[in-house]
C-alpha cells in the first residue's frame, strides 16, 4: 500500500536532519543537535509503549542496561538508512540514578545518541596520534589537544603518549538532544540523576 511505510511528518523530520547532520560531520567530528519541529521527541516516545519506554523493571541495580529497540524503531531505521545508504540498527539505553555505562567503542560505525526522558553525562575518547597544539578558548597560548565550544561545555584534550585514550568531549545531553559519535570515537555516559532513557542508532554497513 502506497505511503504506508511513510513515518509520521515529526519523525521524518528528525530522520532528515539527522541525515543531514551525519553527512555534514561525518569527516570533522562530533556534533549536537537539536530538533527543529518540536513534536519530534513526543513521537519518538510514542515509538514504545510507557512501561517499555521506562525501565520497565529491566534495568539492573548493578549496572546500566543495553537492549535492541524492537520492531517499534523499524520504519524508523529503515527511513535513515534509505537516506544514508547504510545498515542502521537501533538499541535502547537504559540508566537508573548513580549509574554510569561501561565504554561503548564505536569502532568503524557512525553513531547518535538520543536522550529521550531525562538526562545524563556524555563523554566521548578517542585514540590519538600524539600530541596536537591548539588555542585557548580565552587567548591565550595554546594548549595539548582540541579545544572547541559545543553545547556550552568545552572541547578538551590531554596530550597522551601515542596510542592512548584521551577524553575530548564532555557535555550533559538533555531530553531531546542528539549527539552523533563519529566512527573511531569511544563514548561513556555518566552523572546520571534520576532514570534516563536514551535511543542509539548505529550506522553500519553500505547497504
Amino acid at each position: 500500500m502506497p505511503g504506508h511505510n511513510r513515518l509520521p511528518r515529526p519523525l521524518q523530520s528528525f530522520v532528515e536532519e539527522l541525515a543531514l547532520c551525519v553527512a555534514t560531520n561525518g569527516d570533522k567530528g562530533p556534533a549536537l543537535l537539536w530538533p527543529e519541529d518540536a513534536e519530534s521527541l513526543p513521537a519518538l516516545l510514542r515509538l514504545w509503549p510507557p512501561a517499555e519506554l521506562g525501565d520497565g523493571g529491566t534495568a539492573s541495580p548493578d549496572g546500566p542496561v543495553r537492549t535492541s529497540a524492537g520492531p517499534a524503531a523499524d520504519r524508523l531505521t529503515a527511513a535513515l538508512g534509505t537516506l544514508l545508504g547504510l545498515h542502521v540498527v537501533a538499541y535502547r539505553h537504559f540508566l537508573t540514578a548513580r549509574q554510569s555505562s561501561p565504554p561503548h567503542a564505536s569502532g568503524p560505525a557512525e553513531r547518535t545518541l538520543t536522550v529521550l526522558e531525562s538526562a545524563c553525562r556524555c563523554g566521548l575518547s578517542r585514540t590519538t596520534g600524539g600530541p596536537r597544539r591548539a588555542a585557548a578558548p580565552d587567548g591565550t597560548d595554546g594548549v595539548d589537544g582540541p579545544v572547541a565550544a559545543l553545547g556550552g561545555d568545552t572541547l578538551e584534550a590531554v596530550a597522551q603518549e601515542d596510542g592512548a585514550l584521551e577524553e575530548v568531549l564532555s557535555l550533559r545531553l538533555r531530553a531531546g538532544d542528539t549527539l552523533f559519535v563519529p566512527r573511531g570515537y569511544t563514548y561513556r555516559l555518566s552523572d546520571v540523576h534520576t532514570p534516563t532513557v536514551l535511543l542509539e542508532l548505529v550506522l553500519g554497513d553500505p547497504v
